[in-house]
């Protein structure tokens, strides 16, 4: 699933990470997101679209949300 940020105003004045996109991957457990940093391919798929669309990543792990 993707998203676009919706931007309001102010917000550029705030010194935190402010995302442009958001992509949300689920995984079953803890075991399954470490695999999903090793995956083959998984840097070309990422350079890839950063050559088509500069961003830059930060990630957040956390539990399900209710």
């Amino acid at each position: 699933m993707t998203r676009r940020h919706l931007p309001i105003p102010g917000e550029e004045s705030i010194p935190a990470l402010i995302a442009t996109a958001i992509v949300q991957v689920t995984v079953a457990d803890l075991d399954a997101l470490a695999k999903g940093f090793t995956a083959p391919g998984l840097h070309e798929v990422i350079d890839r679209w950063q050559s088509r669309h500069p961003y830059k990543v930060a990630w957040a792990n956390h539990e399900p949300l209710a």
